[in-house]
């Protein structure tokens, strides 16, 4: 009794699924099948495999290459397989340079739905299995130490005691290209991270100790020293944890 009043509901409210997504029987049919929507997107998948080795191939083939590019062997179905070449294509559909002009072209939306197909496909397998790709190796520059130290410490320390200077690359000392890490510049992490700690705990068993201060000989007493208080002028100003 109860299998039968499943049989009897399943087509209704399939149907009734189908139509709250917006696909309507057509006349004459109650619904269409997972099978005919499979059928349709194989039929589109070979008519895009068409228009791509009609009017693609004749400047893109493995003899010609023209712009460095053969798209033989190029499957519009799977064009997650090369990716590279599929967003290429993507790219050039998009604004009209493929094919170009003054060449045969396709009539209608041929271009535009080929482009979409692919593009829906992509972006399928990318949700599907996401690859973000991966980054280059990159540290804290020497200001970006002192104001992580700063930030986190409230401490404000020398770098240029501890750690050498950063590589540069087109003026920018925070590339990661250029930052590659060395034995002497990780010793110069460890050093600092030594007067760090010390410095933010603290040692109760510490004895006295003295630093010396050297005030620079300036051409004028009448300048304010930078860090001084306002009204100052001349002596020396420094910051002594």
């Amino acid at each position: 009794m109860n299998k039968l009043a499943l049989t009897m509901l399943g087509p209704a409210v399939l149907f009734v699924g189908l139509a709250k997504i917006g696909v309507q029987p057509e006349p004459g049919s109650s619904y269409r099948t997972l099978a005919t929507l499979h059928s349709d997107t194989t039929r589109a998948d070979s008519v895009n495999n068409a228009v791509i080795q009609q009017y693609c191939q004749r400047c893109h083939g493995e003899r010609r290459q023209r712009g460095n590019l053969t798209l033989q062997g190029f499957d519009a179905a799977s064009p997650e397989q090369n990716a590279e070449i599929a967003e290429s294509v993507i790219r050039k559909l998009r604004v009209g340079m493929m094919p170009p002009a003054g060449t045969r072209r396709p009539g209608g939306d041929t271009l535009l739905n080929l482009a979409r197909a692919l593009e829906a496909r992509i972006d399928e397998v990318a949700a599907r299995s996401p690859n973000p790709g991966s980054r280059t190796f990159q540290r804290l520059n020497r200001a970006e130490y002192a104001a992580s130290i700063q930030s986190l410490l409230g401490l404000e320390i020398d770098v240029d005691a501890f750690l050498s200077l950063d590589t540069k690359s087109a003026n920018f000392d925070n590339i990661a290209d250029v930052q590659m890490p060395s034995a002497t510049l990780m010793e110069g992490y460890f050093r600092a991270a030594g007067h760090i700690s010390r410095v933010a705990v603290g040692d109760p068993e510490a004895g006295p100790s003295s630093t010396s201060y050297k005030v620079p000989r300036t051409a004028s007493q009448k300048e304010r020293v930078e860090g001084a208080p306002f009204g100052t002028r001349g002596g020396v100003s420094v910051v002594h944890n």
